[in-house]
């Protein structure tokens, strides 16, 4: 990723421009992943999970999101919540777009 010398990295939210469209991140509106490492970044929306363990957070909140709406039998699924490896979820927990 080829980062202007002269780029103000701010963590703060903007419109993208020509010089972050390769790391601003459409969800939350600011750019990710220049500064800091980071496990894994979503091709389609730009967000970036800092580590396995931010990708595990964030599916086990959009499961206890779609739980509300979509009622399974609780046990099984606090089981895979608890048990999930982060290598084991395939998509953004914001676009479901495929990693």
């Amino acid at each position: 990723m080829n980062i202007p010398k002269d780029f103000d990295f701010t963590r703060t939210k903007h419109e993208p421009s020509d010089n972050c469209i390769s790391f601003h991140c459409y969800i939350h509106g600011l750019d990710e992943g220049v500064d800091e490492p980071m496990y894994i970044a979503c091709d389609e929306c730009g967000h970036v999970y800092r580590t396995a363990r931010a990708l595990r957070k964030a599916y086990r909140e959009a499961s206890r999101r779609a739980q509300k709406h979509f009622p399974v039998p609780l046990l099984p699924h606090l089981w895979r919540l608890a048990t999930v490896r982060a290598s084991r979820i395939s998509f953004c927990q914001y676009c479901n777009s495929e990693f």
